[in-house]
């Protein structure tokens, strides 16, 4: 009787547990009017040398860009290839493309790498996908938080995508198709985790454990 007691309480800690690292994983990215103020780091990419492969030109503030396929992400300007949308401005990010402002057929992918954890971030930017578009992922430690499709019924322009809910230090940029798929994106605006955030999973996972090893302690001792 002991033992069934044990096993059925230890099942519901590790339940429990479960559906603790669901909920700090579970961080959300939308599509909305207005981007965060105040924050602790802003990149605006005004700055650096334009062209294709935009990799460690911004890592003094925190950001570092990794080409998955394809010719990544390019630096371009207005000047260069010159769109009407508010706040998108001189220099801006530009997935899909050939510097200074031809299309690629090629699948240009890439991640954003974040020095530390972040807990929110807002960019402005436009998405003009067609097809299958693109796939943006938020990462924290290679393990995904979050998730979202920008296609053909997913596009925006003069907004804002804002990650929220959980902590990452990563994201990948993933072009699903292979041609005629433009994917812009500035002024990055982004607050770092600190300890009073929501602990990580790994954390949560850990005191799980210990609470079923205290747990199985005390039914012995019955």
């Amino acid at each position: 009787m002991k033992h069934k007691l044990l096993n059925s309480y230890l099942v519901s800690l590790i339940l429990a547990a479960s559906c603790s690292v669901g909920v700090a994983n579970a961080g959300l990215i939308v599509i909305q009017g207005t981007g965060l103020t105040g924050t602790d780091k802003i990149e605006n990419f005004d700055i650096g040398a334009l062209g294709n492969n935009v990799s460690t030109q911004f890592t003094g503030n925190g950001l570092t860009f990794n080409t998955i396929s394809g010719a990544g992400v390019a630096l371009t300007s207005n000047a260069n290839c010159g769109n009407s949308l508010q706040g998108v401005t001189n220099q801006y990010l530009y997935a899909g493309l050939n510097f200074p402002c031809s299309g690629s057929s090629l699948t240009d992918s890439f991640s954003i790498l974040f020095d530390n954890d972040v807990s929110e971030l807002s960019w402005q930017g436009f998405n003009r996908a067609g097809g299958t578009g693109f796939t943006v992922t938020a990462l924290l430690d290679n393990v995904q938080v979050s998730v979202i499709d920008l296609n053909t019924t997913n596009n925006f322009e003069n907004q804002f995508m804002m990650f929220t809910g959980s902590n990452f230090n990563e994201l990948r940029i993933i072009e699903n198709g292979t041609s005629n798929l433009f994917f812009a994106m500035d002024n990055f605006a982004w607050n770092e985790a600190t300890s009073q955030d929501v602990p990580e999973p790994s954390t949560l996972a850990i005191f799980a454990l210990g609470m079923i090893g205290l747990a199985s302690r005390r039914f012995k001792k019955q």
